[in-house]
């Protein structure tokens, strides 16, 4: 069972972050993320910290513009408010290559240049990859009286739940 911090507001499809579809692995609303500790953060990256960054993800530096402001594009979200793409320098990546590449807590994010302080601000929303139970989502619906059947049944949909020690 997949199962990641909090949500960005609502859980990630399996196959947006690993290409597999898994049924019981699939989206489902949780609000209650958008109060979990840390739930947006910010980090800063210098723009030489980025390029070099950029050149580690493949891009030539001949590929990089002179001027960093130009270097991302705006993200497409999918359903659930993950960055699915994002061009970068004429390039597209996935939110989850950019995520790792960035070591962000989400692929739930923005990113804004900093003239000034010549930086990239990278703004994330949950922790964790998305996919199956929100930890946090799940404490929530426990504090309001819910068995564990009844969450395993809303963040895995379509599931049995039976002893395990009968498959052996």
């Amino acid at each position: 069972a997949c199962y990641h911090s909090s949500s960005a507001g609502q859980t990630e499809a399996s196959q947006n972050v690993w290409l597999t579809a898994v049924p019981y692995l699939q989206g489902v609303a949780s609000p209650w993320d958008a109060d979990a500790p840390g739930f947006e953060t910010s980090v800063t990256y210098s723009a030489e910290q980025v390029y070099t960054i950029l050149t580690g993800l493949g891009l030539d530096t001949d590929e990089i513009p002179n001027a960093p402001a130009g270097w991302f594009g705006e993200g497409v979200l999918d359903s659930a408010g993950y960055v699915a793409q994002m061009p970068v320098c004429g390039q597209v990546f996935t939110g989850t290559r950019l995520r790792s590449a960035f070591s962000l807590r989400s692929a739930a994010f923005t990113v804004a240049y900093d003239a000034g302080e010549n930086a990239f601000v990278f703004t994330t929303h949950g922790y964790g990859h998305g996919v199956g139970m929100s930890q946090n989502g799940a404490k929530h619906l426990a504090e309001q009286g819910k068995s564990y059947e009844e969450i395993l049944r809303y963040f895995y949909q379509n599931i049995e739940i039976g002893d395990c020690r009968s498959l052996f």
